[in-house]
């Protein structure tokens, strides 16, 4: 048996030890990963291996920083202390299309695994649409995009 790919999965990026914190960054987690995702990476692609990363774009823990970024009824409660980030939104879309890009640049990402858990029907189609359209501007050959939800 032989494997083509290695995807990292949910908990890489900072903060990120619990439901509270960590979500809507995007930003490799220094104390977790010192040198980066670098010497993971390289060991990936030594094996001739592909390397991805799991990233869930809609659900974000921005509420204080940017609360204007969430979509949501003002005074709605979290659910697992997340919410859902408006991709609707010029800058929440700048937000998450430049953190994207920043990582599969440095990473030479040949898979994004784009995960959706929540049902948030149209905000959603049209996020995921946008995103489908700019993820072919993210390098001269963008990386493999699978979407997954959950049940």
């Amino acid at each position: 048996m032989s494997f083509g790919r290695f995807v990292l999965d949910d908990g890489w990026f900072r903060g990120r030890r619990d439901d509270r914190a960590g979500l809507g960054d995007w930003t490799v987690d220094a104390d977790v990963w010192p040198d980066g995702l670098h010497p993971l990476v390289d060991a990936v692609r030594v094996h001739g291996m592909q390397f991805g990363l799991w990233i869930e774009p809609e659900t974000v823990n921005l509420a204080r920083e940017h609360p204007d970024w969430l979509l949501r009824e003002p005074g709605t409660l979290s659910w697992r202390h997340e919410f859902a980030l408006d991709r609707g939104n010029p800058s929440a879309f700048a937000h998450l299309f430049e953190a994207v890009s920043r990582l599969v640049t440095e990473y030479a990402l040949g898979y994004v695994k784009w995960e959706q858990t929540r049902d948030l029907l149209e905000a959603v189609q049209a996020g995921r649409a946008a995103w489908c359209t700019a993820a072919t501007s993210l390098t001269p050959t963008p990386p493999t995009t699978a979407c997954a939800s959950a049940p």
